[in-house]
């Protein structure tokens, strides 16, 4: 008889769990039965082909002599692509330094642009509408309509509009907080009462606080506690149809489109999205466009980020579709300004990042594929550079728990992890294990050379019932740090693992 056993026959195999890819971010369902690719949080990262990467930061474009109240793109008379940055007394043109800045003839304190044809019209809450061509200072919409015969009104004193089926939509709140009015063809001061004006929700208590449209020249109109839509709005024979009261938006800004699909912040604190479906009309041979609600909503997987919402600043929040993502921002408890991003991938149908920056966020647009924010008094290219205006990007992932298959106490021994860093890339690695609850600070990593692709190994050799890892990884140079692949190895069996669990 040998004196000693032979090496690994009778020694309990290594189990190994991990995940090859990344696809999405789940902080709602139980870490344990997520399933391979999911991760229970992401912060400043973004998915792409299974890749999980640190995003690209904030670049500012242009500094104002005042505070940006809101940002509207905005082509001239001349056929030229511009932003117009609007403060409490002018509009200044980001792009093209030389334009002179258009004042206006009123302040304004919380202003929406909005760009009819050839003309700006800049709306603000209890003031007449301005309006320019864009090569010369505002002016107030008079408060006689365009045609005085008793049977049209003026454009009312609106904070907001959309202009869509050669019409522009306001707010009628001198007639009730949930009157909207459409204007003539081709006019925005000339209403008519008995053709234009809809009442959504009319005797209760709510509030018209945003449009949005819908195929077919219908509008959907969102108030604070209930969603219509308007259709035929290019004709005489409008209708309206109630969609929900269960729940409305959160503010003017809070929404966003991508084709026929609208997402939104509810005023419950949650994104929802309104579905597109098609009905046959009985009779006719024709399909009606229709929408609804689905069940839950888009935000179920999120639901722990939101709850830190502050409900005082909902109406803050700012909703914007750029490049197959959608761009959540709102206001955080302890902030008055959003700084708080959650970003949604629709190529993927997930959520993928908690993004953190380090200014507040007035506005935000997309233009001409590129991303947009204003801040303070500067306006910035968002997804721009390797940092946030100079500022190092800490990019945040934390993995499944990973429980090697069973659900026995197991000893895990060690795990690795396959990144891409450059020359002055930081990366640094914690394992969490749970029963009982512990904490690993396994490794951290300082590249000094420009080998892209790397692989690394950490030992943990601790006893738990699940193990974790998180990432931090901060970019450099020219490229972003990347993770691709992690897992974790350890012992399942009765050979090492018999007995009571003693917490050695």
């Amino acid at each position: 008889m040998p004196k000693y056993r032979s090496h690994g026959e009778l020694d309990d195999p290594y189990v190994e769990d991990g995940d090859r890819m990344f696809l999405g971010l789940d902080s709602y369902t139980e870490p344990s039965l997520l399933e391979q690719g999911m991760v229970k949080l992401a912060i400043n990262m973004r998915f792409d082909k299974g890749v999980a990467k640190v995003r690209k930061g904030l670049t500012e474009v242009v500094q104002l002599p005042d505070p940006v109240l809101a940002l509207l793109p905005f082509s001239d008379p001349d056929g030229v692509d511009d932003i117009l940055g609007i403060t409490s007394d002018k509009a200044y043109s980001t792009f093209f330094a030389t334009r002179a800045a258009l004042e206006f003839a009123e302040n304004v304190t919380e202003p929406f642009g909005l760009q009819v044809f050839n003309k700006v019209i800049v709306f603000d809450n209890g003031i007449r509408p301005q309006v320019s061509s864009g090569d010369a200072n505002f002016q107030q919409l008079s408060s006689t309509p365009s045609i005085n015969d008793g049977l049209f009104v003026a454009c009312p004193n609106a904070p907001f509009g959309i202009y869509m089926s050669n019409r522009l939509i306001v707010p009628d709140f001198a007639d009730s907080r949930t009157t909207i009015i459409a204007s003539d063809l081709f006019d925005e001061n000339l209403f008519q009462l008995s053709t234009g004006e809809f009442y959504l929700n009319r005797g209760t208590n709510d509030l018209t606080l945003a449009f949005s449209v819908f195929a077919e020249n219908q509008l959907l109109a969102f108030n604070r506690n209930s969603i219509f839509l308007v259709n035929n709005l290019h004709s005489l024979e409008s209708a309206q149809f109630e969609i929900t009261r269960q729940y409305g938006i959160a503010g003017t800004k809070a929404l966003c489109q991508n084709g026929s699909y609208t997402y939104f912040m509810s005023s419950e604190g949650n994104v929802q999205v309104l579905v597109p479906s098609s009905d046959p009309a009985k009779g006719l041979g024709i399909s009606i466009s229709k929408t609804t609600l689905d069940q839950e909503p888009l935000s179920k997987p999120i639901t722990p980020i939101l709850e830190n919402i502050d409900f005082d600043y909902l109406w803050k929040t700012i909703l914007v579709y750029h490049r197959n993502r959608v761009y959540v921002a709102f206001v955080t408890k302890g902030e008055t300004e959003p700084k708080t991003i959650v970003v949604y991938n629709s190529l993927n149908s997930m959520w993928e990042s908690l993004d953190i920056l380090p200014v507040g966020v007035t506005d935000m647009v997309s233009h001409r594929g590129k991303l947009y924010i204003a801040s303070g008094n500067k306006i910035y290219e968002y997804e721009s550079g390797m940092t946030d205006d100079g500022t190092g990007i800490i990019g945040q992932l934390e993995t499944r728990d990973y429980t090697l298959g069973t659900l026995d106490i197991k000893k895990f021994v060690r795990g690795s992890l396959g990144y891409a860093s450059s020359n002055g890339g930081n990366t640094s690695i914690s394992v969490f294990l749970k029963d009982p609850d512990g904490v690993i600070l396994s490794k951290s990593i300082l590249e000094d050379n420009e080998d892209f692709d790397r692989m690394t190994r950490f030992s943990t050799r601790r006893r738990g019932y699940a193990a974790s890892v998180k990432i931090d990884t901060v970019s450099a140079g020219v490229l972003q740090n990347e993770i691709r692949r992690v897992s974790m190895e350890g012992f399942v069996g009765n050979g090492r693992m018999g007995g009571t669990f003693d917490g050695n």
